[in-house]
């Protein structure tokens, strides 16, 4: 019986191409054109790999067949696969234009009924700016701590926004919202809303306090601009994911209503804080008391330099049949202390709110305040902090080299938004 041998024949470059399983490496990007805070997605259609090794252009790296990545930082990024195995490897590049994301700054109308029926006669509808951050839109199942932001005397709530003080940029050109893009982006900061209410009125301020001429303006600030942020915006509505601030008259604002509402409010910061204390209130500006009881003019006709002075009588003292202002002032014109009036006052004072705060059991979980070591308000801001200091209450203190307006923009970027960012609850 004969043997049959087949011989198979194979082409040569079928032979070659069976062997030859190097890799290939390819890959998509979705989307090529992003903002920070959004996910790049990256579709892996290498050939002949069994191990991936990504760089994403800003220092990440992935193994992950098909990985997705977040950019903090806009930049035209190079993107780099390298698809490995046992025969060897190969590259393929590819890019990402990232753009830095940008947040939404509103503003609304808040009404309130403790300002309805004032006796200045101005509206109880109330313009508020809300600053939402990048990719609030976006991701709609995110809710966020808050920052209320409160603005100081003579100024408004665009100050916070690149406003001036008539013609002066007081602030060195500061933008809150430009800032906090800029600190989401680079991760210094974690995202939050930032709501800034309008207290300017007749008097050029109302100093945050209920007032039976200018209205309720602390009931406006706790109760109405909180609940309505709260409704109208996916918020985190408790007290530990509540922070307030403020510069000058805010600050004062911001430390009064805290010492009062720490159910409402769990970490206040004070920029150069107004009237922290009363008492050296009037030591430095005894002469100013004196000069406005003397005068008969009405709020219009009395000078600049005392028009602050006013604008507190009405907040702190006010009393609706008096002429041509209708509040009264602790000196008289001989400047002698009028005892009653001047009880009246520190029913208001931040350092006669203390004791009634310590018998708080929650407490405010944090409490920072600075001043410019040449601020006119330095003294008083020391003497605060050295009555916490007296009464066990920890707080943060900060002297700084500069006058009452010109290291705010400093402080803002370097202190204030990360205060709240570590000291707030985000989830």
């Amino acid at each position: 019986m004969k043997t049959l041998i087949l011989v198979l024949v194979v082409p040569a470059a079928l032979l070659l191409s069976a062997c030859d399983k190097k890799p290939e490496a390819s890959f998509t990007i979705f989307p090529e054109d992003c903002n920070t805070g959004d996910t790049v997605s990256f579709n892996n259609t290498s050939l002949n790999a069994s191990s991936f090794q990504w760089e994403f252009g800003d220092g990440n790296h992935s193994s992950e067949k098909d990985p997705r990545h977040v950019y903090t930082s806009g930049a035209y990024y190079t993107v780099k696969l390298t698809a490995i195995n046992e025969d060897g490897s190969d590259a393929a590049q590819g890019y990402v234009n990232v753009e830095n994301a940008e947040g939404a700054l509103l503003e609304v109308t808040v009404h309130s009924e403790g300002l309805e029926g004032n006796l200045l006669e101005e509206s109880p509808d109330r313009k508020v700016s809300v600053y939402l951050p990048p990719g609030y839109d976006r991701d709609t199942s995110t809710h966020y701590p808050v920052l209320y932001l409160l603005h100081g005397w003579l100024g408004d709530k665009d100050l916070w926004f690149g406003g001036r003080l008539f013609i002066l940029d007081i602030y060195d050109g500061l933008d809150v919202s430009k800032l906090m893009d800029s600190k989401i982006a680079d991760g210094s900061v974690s995202p939050m809303i930032i709501v800034a209410p309008d207290g300017n009125n007749s008097y050029d301020g109302c100093w945050y306090t209920n007032s039976s001429v200018a209205g309720n303006w602390e009931d406006y600030i706790v109760e109405d601009i909180v609940s309505y942020t709260d409704t109208h915006f996916r918020t985190l509505p408790n007290a530990e994911s509540r922070g307030i601030a403020g510069h000058s008259m805010g600050g004062y604002g911001a430390m009064a209503i805290a010492l009062k509402h720490p159910d409402i409010f769990k970490a206040v910061y004070s920029l150069s804080g107004a009237d922290l204390s009363f008492e050296k209130l009037l030591e430095v500006r005894k002469e100013e008391f004196i000069a406005v009881s003397s005068r008969s003019d009405s709020y219009d006709q009395t000078p600049d330099s005392l028009r602050s002075i006013i604008s507190r009588a009405v907040a702190y003292a006010p009393k609706p049949d008096a002429s041509p202002i209708p509040a009264e002032l602790p000196h008289d014109s001989d400047g002698k202390l009028i005892s009653s009036v001047w009880n009246r006052w520190l029913q208001h004072d931040p350092i006669g709110l203390l004791p009634s705060y310590l018998e708080n059991p929650a407490g405010l979980s944090t409490i920072k305040m600075d001043c410019g070591d040449k601020d006119q308000g330095i003294s008083a801001n020391t003497h605060f902090s050295n009555k916490l200091t007296e009464l066990g209450i920890d707080h943060v203190y900060e002297i700084y080299e500069g006058n009452h307006t010109n290291g705010v923009a400093e402080r803002m970027n370097s202190h204030v938004l990360k205060f709240f960012s570590e000291n707030l609850i985000f989830e």
